[in-house]
Formats: C-alpha cells, sequence, structure tokens
C-alpha cells in the first residue's frame, strides 16, 4: 500500500493540484489567446498583469531569502521583472507604468503573495505555481504569440525567453528535487498544497477578469 510518506512530495503537489490547474488553462480567456483571437491589447493586458505579480512574487521573495528552502528555489535566474518591464516598453512605449493598471483579480493575488512574507513554505507553494507554469506551458504561449502576432509583438516576448536556464526539463527537474529535500513538517507540506491550489484559483480568477475586459 502506497502512503503519504512513500510519494516524492513534487508529484504529491502536482496531482493535488492537477483540478486548479486545468481549471485555470480552461478560461475561455486562455483558449481565445491560444488561437490568436485576442486583439494586441488583450495580450498587452495579460503581460501587465504577469508584472504586477511578479514585482509582488520578487519583492516578496527577497525578503526570504534567509530561508534555505527559498534561497534554493528563488534563484536569481528565474527573476522575470526586467524581462516583463523590456515587454511593456516594447508594446506600450517608455511611458508604460502611466498606462498599465491592475485588474481587482490581480490586486487580490498581489496581496495574497505578499500575505506569505512571514511564511517561507507558502511562498514556495506561489514561486512553484507560477514558475513551473511560466516554464511549461508558458513556452507554449510565447510560441503561441509568436506565430498568431509576427512582427506586432516583435521584441515583446522576453518574458517567455527562458534560454538562460539551458534544458528547461532539467531545469525542472532539479526544481521539483530541491521541492523533494525541503526539511518541512506533514502540516506544512500540507499548506504547501493547500496554498499553491490558492495560487492556482488567482491566476484563473485573474484570466476570468481579462475575459471580462476583452470578451469574444
Amino acid at each position: 500500500m502506497t502512503t503519504t510518506s512513500d510519494v516524492r512530495f513534487s508529484t504529491r503537489l502536482r496531482d493535488a493540484t492537477a483540478t486548479a490547474h486545468r481549471d485555470a488553462e480552461r478560461a475561455p480567456y486562455v483558449h481565445r489567446l491560444f488561437r490568436g483571437h485576442l486583439p494586441l491589447g488583450g495580450v498587452t493586458d495579460l503581460t501587465a498583469q504577469l508584472w504586477f505579480v511578479y514585482a509582488a512574487l520578487e519583492s516578496t521573495g527577497a525578503g526570504l531569502r534567509g530561508d534555505p528552502v527559498v534561497a534554493a528555489l528563488a534563484r536569481p535566474e528565474l527573476d522575470r521583472v526586467q524581462a516583463i518591464e523590456a515587454d511593456l516598453v516594447a508594446l506600450v512605449g517608455p511611458r508604460w507604468r502611466d498606462q498599465v493598471r491592475a485588474l481587482p483579480a490581480t490586486d487580490r493575488y498581489v496581496e495574497r503573495i505578499a500575505a506569505c512574507a512571514h511564511d517561507p513554505h507558502r511562498y514556495v507553494a506561489h514561486h512553484y505555481t507560477r514558475l513551473l507554469g511560466d516554464l511549461s506551458g508558458g513556452q507554449m504561449i510565447g510560441r503561441t504569440l509568436q506565430r498568431h502576432y509576427g512582427e506586432a509583438i516583435e521584441g515583446a516576448l522576453s518574458f517567455y525567453d527562458m534560454s538562460q536556464l539551458g534544458d528547461l526539463d532539467a531545469y525542472k527537474d532539479g526544481y521539483r528535487a530541491q521541492l523533494d529535500r525541503a526539511p518541512w513538517s506533514e502540516q506544512q507540506r500540507a499548506q504547501v498544497v493547500e496554498e499553491a491550489n490558492v495560487a492556482f484559483g488567482c491566476n484563473a480568477a485573474v484570466f476570468t477578469d481579462l475575459g471580462a475586459v476583452w470578451p469574444g
């Protein structure tokens, strides 16, 4: 009989968040994005929401790097804020900060990340959800945007360029191995699973808000 302790924590985390993950991916906004049915403004708005989220993720993580697990996972090469800012310059112009705004769901997402500032293991749940997603499905989004929007999005896909990490599958395997080695109690691991499901829900809510602003 297989028990919780027999299963790698990264596998347990993936399986326990699978439903929430699928729910986020099934948002109508995401379907339109992959079909190239959004106006360029709808793509720009997604990039703007990513900026708010990653700014919160990186600023909160900076205050937690004294924690060994956070230090092992939230590595500088994964920081994406500067890349997103370069994309927004390309999409909006040098005064992009005056023109972008966080949607209500994005504000709630940012607040949730900030609320983990004193709980490293809960913070890791948000880092895992975003980074493993952007290292996987995010790469598909980048290729899709290039295919559908071509020259209109030239120079605005820096966020999706993870080539500095080398083999992405190997990098993700290393990330998961760090999760498996985390010296968390069973209660903390359960809290990581709980928070990761919250994080997927936050992502789904952002897609819902984007869909309301950019309906089909």
